[in-house]
């Protein structure tokens, strides 16, 4: 759990100004990387897709109440679902094709 730390205290040093894009990526990569662990040590991936789904459904809700404003966030969503729409089922489990 030392990355969710380490990524916190990253973004608060953006909140401060002082943006380091390096260090930052590293600190999401490494946090990416122990969600990953935790969903594949407990099963979860079905879920967490679910929930993505769930919560992208939400968002997308919410950008039809603020059309017309610059928002990257729609192409946000669509990158994520067509990450889900790449997921295959290998023994019950979903399994990016990035990972095979």
């Amino acid at each position: 759990m030392e990355e969710l730390a380490e990524l916190l205290h990253a973004l608060s040093k953006i909140i401060r100004g002082k943006l380091d894009r390096e260090h930052l990526a590293e600190e999401i990569a490494e946090v990416q990387l122990f969600l990953w662990e935790l969903t594949q040590i407990y099963d979860l991936q079905e879920f967490v897709d679910f929930q993505i789904q769930d919560n992208l459904i939400n968002l997308e809700q919410r950008l039809d109440t603020t059309k017309g404003k610059t928002d990257p966030t729609p192409t946000i969503t669509n990158y994520i679902r067509k990450k889900l729409d790449k997921s295959v089922i290998v023994d019950n489990r979903y399994e990016d094709e990035i990972y095979r």
